[in-house]
């Protein structure tokens, strides 16, 4: 069957790099677990066979990128990922895990080198994520949104990280407080400094594009 997506394909960073292999593994199938329980999808998250990439696809392009910056936000500090959006057709051969082919898929490989490329370079190594449709007008200004919330996320310690999830989640400041055991004054000093809220303000708008 052909129909439109948006194309998902994401792959993690320096992979070869972590020291056991079977608990990355785990560690991404209980992600893309929770990833498809919150987002659902027309092919839901799954990782390719023998490899450290997974792949998916959805109706909307908001949809797309709110998965994506959740998954990042469930696996970060100790896994990151790289990730590559399309627009485009899609045929489905299978339903397992890269059993769709076409426009889609092709445009999201290239996305996901071409993120590639540009961490490879000083003046652009915290890009993760890009969204590739040369038909689609908005494609600039979604990218500018996700090579700041790049550059955001990049500077964010292990507890920045912490408040950014629960922010994204709809925690308030004083259940994060609880959390990190922390006054409430310190919380919102930190998500003032951190640029937390525009990370969180530009993944809710992202989130609403059809």
């Amino acid at each position: 069957m052909r129909t439109t997506t948006y194309a998902v394909i994401a792959d993690v960073v320096r992979s070869r790099e972590h020291a056991d292999q079977v608990a990355l593994h785990d560690r991404l199938l209980s992600a893309l677990a929770r990833s498809t329980a919150t987002h659902p999808a027309t092919r839901p998250l799954g990782m390719t066979t023998g490899s450290d990439e997974f792949q998916g696809s959805y109706d909307t392009l908001g949809a797309a990128l709110a998965a994506t910056v959740d998954l990042r936000l469930d696996l970060l500090p100790t896994v990151d990922i790289r990730c590559g959006i399309a627009r485009g057709a899609s045929t489905t051969l299978t339903d397992r895990p890269g059993g769709a082919d076409g426009p889609a898929w092709w445009a999201a490989r290239a996305a996901i080198e071409l993120v590639e490329d540009r961490a490879s370079k000083p003046a652009t190594a915290t890009a993760r994520v890009w969204y590739s449709a040369d038909d689609d007008p908005r494609a600039p200004a979604v990218n500018a949104a996700l090579a700041s919330t790049d550059q955001l996320l990049a500077a964010l310690d292990e507890r920045g990280l912490r408040l950014l999830a629960g922010l994204r989640a709809g925690r308030s400041q004083a259940q994060l407080a609880t959390a990190e055991k922390i006054s409430e004054s310190a919380v919102s000093q930190r998500i003032r400094r951190s640029g937390a809220l525009a990370i969180v303000t530009a993944a809710q708008l992202l989130s609403e594009l059809d």
